[in-house]
């Protein structure tokens, strides 16, 4: 999605759309697009950003390809959900004894990943929604407590306060692996190797289009 939005970005320029291929687009995306801190309502002054780089021996200017599709991935309104609020919400939703490991072993992979600047970015956003997230909890005991109704007042202060503990998340810790550009593809190479890989993983065309798409969960429970 983010190199053919990389593509089009790219494609508005005169000059830029005779040389740009899906590969020099996914080269520009992990190599030039970097990440800006998160958002702090405060309007910058800096001056944009400007890369002198070749294509085909052209050179040409770029300045928002280097930021609009990185952004993307943080932004509601690009790509429907935003990275950190999907895995937050995703970590939230487990058992509270799962979340402190899922929140300290993020791990990157992909040649997004690769993007400047995109572990630290993904952190940051995390670290916000899980200070908003402990603020309320830790509010919201508070209110129960101090409202003291005849059916709470029967909790005491220690079990509130445990229990205010207990809905707390830890701080995220986001790994940005070595070699994590090819590492999907690594990690299916591996997968292909195991043994009766074809037997108990694989789908042939005729069963998929005979039974449909939930042979998936039957053939892989």
């Amino acid at each position: 999605m983010l190199t053919e939005m990389m593509i089009e970005l790219m494609c508005k320029d005169p000059v830029k759309k005779p040389l740009v291929t899906p590969r020099i687009a996914k080269h520009i995306k992990e190599s030039v697009s970097y990440f800006d801190p998160p958002s702090t309502g405060v309007v910058s002054t800096d001056m944009p950003v400007k890369l002198a780089y070749y294509l085909g021996g052209t050179r040409v200017i770029l300045q928002e390809e280097m930021t609009v599709c990185s952004e993307a991935i943080f932004s509601r309104t690009e790509t429907g959900f935003p990275l950190h609020e999907a895995i937050f919400e995703v970590v939230s939703s487990c058992p509270q004894f799962l979340r402190d490991k899922m929140m300290s072993t993020i791990i990157l992979e992909g040649g997004t990943t690769m993007m400047c600047g995109f572990d630290s970015r993904l952190q940051a956003e995390l670290e916000i929604l899980r200070t908003s997230h402990n603020n309320k909890s830790r509010s919201l005991m508070e209110t129960i407590h101090q409202e003291q109704t005849s059916l709470l007042s029967k909790f005491p202060t220690e079990l509130i306060s445990k229990t205010a503990e207990f809905l707390q998340i830890s701080s995220p810790f986001v790994v940005p692996t070595n070699n994590r550009k090819d590492a999907v593809w690594r990690g299916g190479a591996s997968l292909a190797l195991t043994p009766n890989f074809e037997e108990n993983v694989c789908l042939s065309k005729e069963d998929y289009n005979e039974i449909g798409p939930h042979i998936i969960h039957w053939k892989c429970p």
